[in-house]
């Protein structure tokens, strides 16, 4: 989970991006197919479910998030009112442990990706899909694609990516920027292993989503937690603007919490 807590008060309505989406890719993935231990998820694990779970979403950008965000493991927990983490050493455990911090009246983070326990209604989501790697895969990656702008060159896809992981972590198109967790997703990238090579960049690439989203493939990019959604999908880069210049006046609306 990344370290910087610097994140908005956000209540737990959500916005913009079609739940009908999220349920569908999740109904394409199956029944949750539960861990049996407390272990971190492998790499080769990972790359079948980003793949099953989350295909629209390359799989290095998944796994620089999923490590910035809990490093892997699928049932980590994090209470943002109380600031302590967890590791519990079962499913079971763990619903237990979130269970009694949310009947508590605390604000928590689920799972691979840390979905908030606030968003989980809006999201059709209870405790135990948050804390299954293949459902908490699929909202993550609904997040970023709604948050993602694009671009007609690589610099503006670039610029597009770090702002989807600003939003994803504070809601904001810069604040992520400015705290650092931007930065941090993207040195993560590089040390994601994965089943295949990265993307490369394509000058010509389309813009509105990219096939391959192509950004700085190497994550390395001279720099540049969450859910939904300040920022549309396939809105482009004059709309990032837009939407930054008004943040300050504006509540936001993101998957994690303070």
């Amino acid at each position: 989970m990344s370290e910087q807590r610097d994140r908005l008060t956000r209540g737990p309505s959500l916005a913009v991006v079609s739940f009908v989406g999220l349920t569908s890719l999740m109904a394409f993935a199956g029944p949750p197919a539960q861990a049996t231990s407390a272990s971190a998820v492998s790499a080769a694990r990972f790359s079948i479910l980003a793949g099953r779970c989350a295909p629209a979403v390359p799989e290095w950008v998944l796994g620089a998030v999923a490590r910035t965000e809990s490093n892997f493991h699928p049932w980590r927990l994090h209470d943002n009112t109380a600031r302590v983490s967890s590791d519990p050493p079962s499913l079971e455990a763990a619903e237990t442990e979130a269970a009694a911090w949310m009947a508590a009246g605390h604000s928590v983070d689920l799972g691979l990706m840390q979905i908030n326990s606030g968003n989980l209604p809006a999201l059709g989501m209870n405790v135990n899909e948050a804390l299954d790697p293949c459902a908490s895969l699929a909202a993550g990656a609904a997040v970023l694609r709604a948050a993602y702008g694009g671009g007609p060159v690589k610099a503006g896809q670039q610029a597009a990516l770090l702002m989807a992981l600003s939003v994803y972590n504070t809601g904001s198109p810069l604040k992520g920027i400015m705290n650092g967790y931007a930065r941090t997703v993207m040195r993560n990238a590089s040390a994601v292993p994965l089943s295949a090579p990265l993307p490369q960049a394509q000058p010509d690439a389309t813009p509105d989503m990219p096939p391959a989203w192509n950004v700085s493939a190497t994550g390395n990019y001279t720099q540049v937690h969450g859910a939904p959604w300040l920022v549309p999908l396939g809105l482009d880069m004059a709309g990032n603007n837009t939407a930054a210049a008004a943040e300050s006046g504006s509540p936001h609306q993101t998957m994690r919490s303070p």
